[in-house]
C-alpha cells in the first residue's frame, strides 16, 4: 500500500498539536502512514509537544526561517522517509483533518498530480445555490466576508496575469504525488506565504495536473492566519504583476 505523510508546518501551535495529531491520527487509512511536523523556530513549546506525539516524527529549522521555506523542506523530508504521497495541512486547525479522506479518494477515482482542498470552490458552490447563502455566516464556517472577497478578488488577478484557471492561489492543505513531489524539492521557491500561489502556477505552467475539490473553510476555532492580510495580498499580486509584464 501507498505510503502517505501528513505534512505539518508549524508555529507556535504547541497548544493545538494534541488534538491535530489525534484527528490526523483518525483520518490515516494505514498503520504505516506518517505525520511529519517541522517547528519553524517556534517561541512556546511546539517542537517539544510534537516530538512527542504519537506517530509523529518532529524536525525543527532551529530558527524562524518562513512558512515558504518550512513547506518546502518538508517536501524533502517526505521524501527522505519513504512517502509515496504527502498531504500537506496546517498546524492551527485551518484545515479539517476530516477532510483527509476525501483527498485521497478523489485522487484515487481521478488522478492527478496534486489534489487541492479549496475552501473557494466551497465557496463557489455557495454562491450558485444563490448569493444570499455566501451571505449566510453559518454557511460559510465563519469565514470573514472580507477575506471571502480578498480571496475572490487576488484569484481573478492571479490568473489573468499567470494565464492560468484555477479556482483559488490560498489554498494550503493539498495531496501530492511522488513525482510532483521531486520536482517541488528540486525549485527554488518563497520563503514566504506566497509559496503556495507559487506552487500551484508553477506546477500548472509545468503541465502537472492540479485537480480542486470543494472543502469547507474551518474558522469555527477563531483562528487568526500568520499571514498579515493586507500585506499578504499586496505581495501576491505584485508578484502577478511582474510575471505579466516581464511577459509582454
Amino acid at each position: 500500500m501507498p505510503k502517505l505523510c501528513i505534512l505539518v508546518p508549524a508555529y507556535n501551535s504547541a497548544h493545538f498539536l494534541p488534538d491535530l495529531v489525534k484527528q490526523i491520527s483518525e483520518n490515516l487509512p494505514s498503520e504505516e502512514d506518517e505525520i511529519i511536523i517541522l517547528d519553524d523556530g517556534s517561541s512556546d513549546d511546539t517542537f517539544e509537544v510534537a516530538k512527542s506525539s504519537p506517530r509523529v516524527k518532529a524536525f525543527s529549522n532551529g530558527q524562524n526561517k518562513g512558512y515558504g521555506y518550512t513547506s518546502h523542506r518538508l517536501y524533502q523530508l517526505a521524501l527522505e522517509n519513504g512517502a509515496d504521497y504527502g498531504l500537506h495541512m496546517h498546524s492551527d486547525f485551518g484545515h479539517d483533518p476530516k477532510n483527509i479522506g476525501k483527498l485521497i479518494k478523489a485522487q484515487a477515482e481521478n488522478g492527478g498530480d496534486v489534489v487541492v482542498g479549496s475552501r473557494l470552490c466551497y465557496l463557489y458552490e455557495l454562491l450558485n445555490q444563490g448569493f444570499w447563502r455566501l451571505m449566510d455566516k453559518k454557511a460559510r464556517n465563519n469565514m470573514p466576508l472580507l477575506r471571502v472577497a480578498g480571496h475572490f478578488a487576488v484569484t481573478a488577478v492571479q490568473n489573468f496575469c499567470y494565464g492560468t484557471k484555477l479556482h483559488c492561489f490560498h489554498e494550503g492543505m493539498r495531496l501530492t504525488g511522488k513525482k510532483a513531489m521531486e520536482w517541488i524539492a528540486a525549485q527554488d521557491m518563497p520563503l514566504w506565504y506566497q509559496y503556495d500561489g507559487q506552487l500551484y502556477m508553477r506546477l500548472s505552467k509545468n503541465n502537472f495536473q492540479v485537480a480542486e475539490i470543494a472543502v469547507p473553510p474551518l474558522y469555527v476555532r477563531q483562528v487568526k492566519s500568520s499571514a498579515p492580510p493586507f500585506r499578504y495580498g499586496f505581495k501576491c499580486l505584485s508578484m502577478a504583476i511582474r510575471y505579466k509584464l516581464k511577459r509582454k
